[in-house]
């Protein structure tokens, strides 16, 4: 039973490697694409966007009160 852990301890180690690795791997062809892409933009190439997982904050929702309230200024006028 405990060479059994064992080797699916060890096995499960290995891919964890093989995995880091990858990502790394993954990691420096991204940042080459994103320097690619700065580059072009800079120097007048079609770049579009790199899909970057960016931490944007979504708008704030606007209450029914303000929105009616909007309205009813325009509607004034």
């Amino acid at each position: 039973m405990t060479r059994l852990m064992g080797q699916e301890k060890q096995r499960i180690s290995e891919r964890i490697e093989r995995l880091d690795a990858e990502r790394e791997k993954l990691s420096a062809q991204l940042n080459e694409l994103e320097i690619t892409e700065r580059v072009l933009k800079r120097f007048g190439g079609k770049a579009g966007p790199t899909g970057k997982r960016g931490t944007a904050r979504p708008r704030p929702p606007v209450r029914s009160a303000e929105r009616e309230g909007s309205n009813r200024c325009q509607q004034c006028r």
